[in-house]
């Protein structure tokens, strides 16, 4: 029904999926997904990764590098939070970095049950474990600092209240 009301083509078959006439992939899944899926995706066709955490995955990073080279399908990383962590990784090759850190405000219902009324923060640690802990919503590549002290915290707030601080509303 969904094939013929919009004129696309289903694919329940990976294998099939991967054969059609398709040129690039594009993943909107989640860093799960991405481990499970990516290496064969890669093998026939270039991708763009939306879920660019699932590469702080080591053993994920160095078997998709090797695919790579392989089969020479790329795997595009879009942009965004990628350009600072770029300029990042230069500063700290120029020794200049001694530690970073990124505080993330995100409205609270997706990661917490718990209503609230006021900012609060649910996570501080290493960047890595965030996406671990929120995959679906923290979604930070941080894989070239991962030499450099890299921590973070998430800000939860109420999305009636205004953007602010963590614990402090902003000054009207």
């Amino acid at each position: 029904m969904s094939e013929s009301n919009f004129g696309v083509k289903l694919f329940t078959d990976l294998n099939e999926f991967l054969d059609s006439k398709i040129d690039i992939v594009v993943e909107t899944a989640n860093i799960d997904a991405v481990k499970t899926l990516l290496p064969s995706v890669i093998k026939k066709k270039d991708t763009v990764l939306i879920s660019v955490g699932a590469l702080a995955d080591e053993a994920l990073l160095t078997e998709i590098s090797h695919l790579f080279n392989e089969y020479k399908n790329a795997v595009h990383l879009p942009s965004g939070a990628i350009g600072g962590l770029d300029l990042l990784q230069n500063a700290h090759a120029l020794g200049t970095v001694t530690s970073v850190s990124l505080t993330t405000r995100k409205p609270a219902s997706p990661l917490i049950e718990e209503a609230i009324d006021e900012a609060k923060v649910v996570f501080e640690g290493e960047a890595i474990d965030a996406i671990k802990q929120f995959p679906k919503n923290m979604n930070v590549s941080i894989i070239e600092i991962s030499k450099v002290n890299t921590t973070t915290s998430m800000c939860l707030r109420s999305p009636l209240k205004p953007r602010g601080e963590c614990g402090e509303d902003r000054e009207k």
